[in-house]
């Protein structure tokens, strides 16, 4: 049954699907991520990061570019599902690929993948030669809000959409996992992105936050591009001693600590 389904689509009709479904995800996530964020989560308050709003047009024009750049991610998806159902990728369709060991395997292995490949793409967008020409259209959103999560030039969506290739050339998965881990990385670009902070205080000196990322540390890097290149985990910028040197400082700002 599974395998019949990839099959009943053409190529136009898996641009079509795959443009609408990635439109409709980066909406509802970052609808949700605006309405529910500024509330609190159970038994966790959050707190703004930025005290300024996002000025007049600017949500408008985050929501209208990253409508783009899921139209761009949905023509790459349907094209690797294309190369796939010809025996060119290590995608696989079968039932076998849907249980739990296999499924989550490849979930945990397209995570890591792509906090790799985000964090070194992200460095070579900041050098002289490629971020005016294609990064600065994601920096103008210094004033960030949920619905910037997916705001780039066509050029940067390209650059981010390189990840599905890449896991589907190198990582054996079904389609259904890869669009877990989209549901995955989706969420985690609104979290980021949304300017409202849930951790506890000190959470970038102790464990676990000297592993993962906050909402902090990505807003401060809209917020002064020197460092915090990373996405989800805080390992890379660690090891590459590429945090910004007032990161812990600036959480604390939204977060004082105890006592």
């Amino acid at each position: 049954m599974l395998d019949g389904m990839w099959d009943a689509l053409d190529l136009p009709g898996l641009v079509v699907a795959l443009v609408a479904g990635n439109a409709l995800l980066y909406l509802s996530l970052a609808g949700l991520g605006a309405t529910l964020l500024p509330r609190g989560l159970p038994g966790r308050p959050t707190r703004r990061i930025q005290t300024e709003p996002p000025r007049a047009g600017e949500v408008r024009r985050d929501v209208l570019r990253s409508l783009r750049s899921a139209a761009i991610f949905g023509v790459v998806a349907a094209l690797v599902i294309h190369a796939a159902r010809n025996g060119h990728t290590r995608l696989r369709f079968d039932e076998a690929a849907l249980a739990p060991g296999p499924f989550l395997g490849a979930l945990v292995a397209t995570i890591l993948l792509h906090d790799a490949w985000f964090y070194w793409s992200h460095r070579a967008l900041h050098t002289r030669l490629l971020f005016r020409r294609v990064h600065a259209t994601h920096h103008e959103a210094v004033r960030t809000t949920a619905w910037t999560a997916y705001a780039f030039s066509p050029w940067e969506a390209l650059v981010q959409a390189a990840i599905f290739p890449l896991a589907a050339w190198t990582i054996p998965m079904h389609p259904f996992a890869f669009a877990a881990f989209m549901v995955f990385q989706v969420s985690e670009n609104v979290f980021g992105h949304a300017g409202w902070e849930i951790f506890g205080p000190g959470l970038p000196r102790r464990l676990p936050g000297v592993l993962t990322n906050t909402p902090t540390h990505h807003v401060q890097h809209h917020e002064d591009p020197r460092g915090n290149f990373g996405i989800y985990f805080n390992v890379w910028d660690r090891v590459c001693r590429t945090n910004h040197p007032r990161y812990a400082e600036r959480f604390d700002e939204v977060v004082p600590p105890r006592g």
